[in-house]
Order: structure tokens, then sequence, then C-alpha cells
């Protein structure tokens, strides 16, 4: 959306040698021409209408990303959530178990007592349940 908005710009011709070297200038440059087509103001987007075959690709492609689901929903967020934790328990304790810099960061006292991050831990269950209890169990159902 914002290849020929802002300023500086990457020498383009470069990026595209990388990307032919790593076989994949063909699907960028319909990515590009894919947020041309959706969010594009200017003359790309011009261009792209007037030739109907790259046009026809655009709409299906968009058709295909939305339809089907692929921009991303919640459901699909806590499917990839257990896949990469192995399991329902497993992404439930991924939750509420984030690793020590997380629990440092968020309670400094962690660091001149880190026997306490079981402490740690109750406090932000507890914080968390109250806070975000109603997403927390949807979350949970959709898992």
């Amino acid at each position: 959306m914002y290849r020929h908005r802002h300023t500086p710009q990457p020498d383009w011709n470069v990026v595209d040698e990388w990307l032919k070297k790593d076989g994949i200038y063909e699907a960028a440059h319909n990515l590009l021409d894919l947020s041309e087509y959706l969010f594009g103001t200017g003359a790309e987007r011009e261009t792209l209408l007037a030739d109907s075959s790259r046009h026809t690709l655009m709409t299906e492609i968009a058709d295909y990303i939305l339809d089907g689901g692929l921009h991303g929903d919640a459901r699909r967020g806590a499917a990839a959530q257990v896949a990469r934790a192995g399991g329902k328990s497993g992404a439930t304790a991924k939750q509420f178990f984030r690793n020590r810099k997380d629990y440092e960061n968020r309670y400094p006292w962690l660091k001149k007592a880190p026997f306490l991050l079981p402490v740690a831990w109750g406090m932000r269950a507890c914080k968390s349940l109250k806070i975000h209890g109603d997403v927390i169990r949807k979350w949970r159902k959709d898992v």
C-alpha cells in the first residue's frame, strides 16, 4: 500500500533482482498488484484495471482470501495457537504462563526476587480473568 507513497524509497530494481533470485518475483508482484487493486488510488490501479486478465486475477485472489477466511479471524487464530502449542492445554498454559522476561517487564520486582515467579503467575491469572474473563471464555470455546 505504501510502495509509491513515501520517501525515501528503496531501489526497486535491486529489490526485484533479489525477488527473481529467490524465485518469488511473480508471487510478490501478484501481492503488490492485489494491494493496489484493493487499496490503491493511483495510476497503478488504473493500469491494473485496464488489463482485464490482471483484473480478473486480482478479483479471484481477493475473493479467495475474503471468502475463505484466510484474512484471519478469532477461530483461526485460536486454532493456530493450539497447533503451535501442541494441544488445547498447551495453548492455555502459554496464555497464562508467559516467559520470564515478560513477567519481569510486567512486574519489575521479579528481577530482585525471581523465586516469586509463581506469585506473578497467580497475579497475572487473576487480573486476566477479572479484566478479560469474557474474552478468555470465548477463546477457550473457540479452542
